[in-house]
Formats: C-alpha cells, structure tokens, sequence
C-alpha cells in the first residue's frame, strides 16, 4: 500500500542543478534600436497629491507622450504614473516601475506599490492605455508594442530628473499582461536593471 502511495511523488519531484554564470543579452538589432527612437519629452508635468501615511506618500503625475505612434487623436496621449515614495529615508531610493494587469482595478499593482514604499523603494504604477485593448489587430501590435516601449522610456527619463531616486537603480515587475510588458520593455531599455 505505500509503495502505491509514494511512486506517484516520484514523477513529480524537484531536481537541483548549479546555477550559471549569467550572461547579459546581447545587444538588439539596429532595426529594433531605430525604431524605439523618440524625440525628448520636454511637456510639462502636473502633479496631484492623493494622501500621505507615516511611511510613503502618493502622488499622481501626468505628462504628454512625444510621440504617438498609432496616431489615432493626431496628437500625443498622457502618460499617468501613480508614485509610491518612501518618507523621512536620507539617501536616494531605488525606483520600480510597476506594470498592471490588463484590466479592473490597480488592487495588485497597488499592493506591491505599498510593499515596496514601506521597504524604501519610490514604486512608479504606470497606468495602463485604454485605447490598445479597442485597437488590438495583428496589424497593430508591433505599434502598440513600440509605443508601450517608448512610454515607459519616457517615465525612466523622467524619474531621473527626480532627485531623491537614484537613477542607476531601476528595476520593473509586472503581472499577466504587465509582465509580458515587462519581457518586451526590460531588453530594450538598458536602465532597468
């Protein structure tokens, strides 16, 4: 009887293997670089205080894309960020970029926004474009890919301007569709690291 019992644990085991010495990506294609260049946001930023705790603060910013590759209004869309910053810490904080899931609520974006404040990381929630789920045709994607790339170059440019982030340190997590945007953004952009 326990032999029955414990041959099907055999099959789903775990197995240890050494770990690798990592190899950065190679470089992408000049096509790909090319493509995701965009001319130097310089529009004007409004911020909107949300609320204040003992240990983080929330605050709104939006700002005008420098381009709009799909140019469906003819002109550059907002891009609105939701910034988690740690309160009261002496030294530049580490910044993540936080890519939400497709649809609903921000509920698990906003969680990891707070785990990160309370742990002394500024957490940026990039909110999500409407518009790509009306326009999403095999003809698009690579657009809206390129423009989603381009979106979240233009945050990190603007959070290193900020200055109690440190620059060098940014990291970004996503989930479902905020973590394929996370694989597709991640090689393209040698900031996040």
């Amino acid at each position: 009887l326990w032999l029955t019992l414990f041959i099907p644990f055999l099959s789903i085991s775990c197995i240890h293997t050494p770990a690798q010495k990592f190899q950065p990506p190679s470089s992408l294609p000049q096509n790909i670089i090319k493509s995701l260049k965009y001319p130097k946001n310089t529009n004007l930023v409004s911020e909107t205080h949300i609320s204040t705790n003992r240990t983080y603060s929330i605050t709104e910013y939006t700002f005008q894309s420098s381009i709009d590759i799909l140019n469906t209004n003819k002109k550059p869309h907002d891009i609105t960020l939701r910034v988690y910053s740690p309160i009261g810490l002496k030294r530049k904080t580490p910044v993540v970029l936080l890519a939400p899931i497709s649809g609903g609520n921000y509920i698990v974006s906003t969680f990891f926004g707070r785990f990160f404040a309370r742990e002394g990381w500024t957490a940026i929630i990039i909110k999500r474009r409407k518009l790509y789920k009306e326009l999403i045709t095999i003809e698009k994607i690579n657009d809206i890919i390129r423009q989603i790339v381009i979106d979240h170059k233009q945050v990190i440019d603007w959070a290193e301007k900020q200055t109690f982030w440190d620059p060098k340190l940014v990291a970004m997590l996503g989930v479902s569709q905020g973590g394929i945007k996370t694989a597709v953004v991640a090689p393209c952009e040698k900031r996040i690291k």
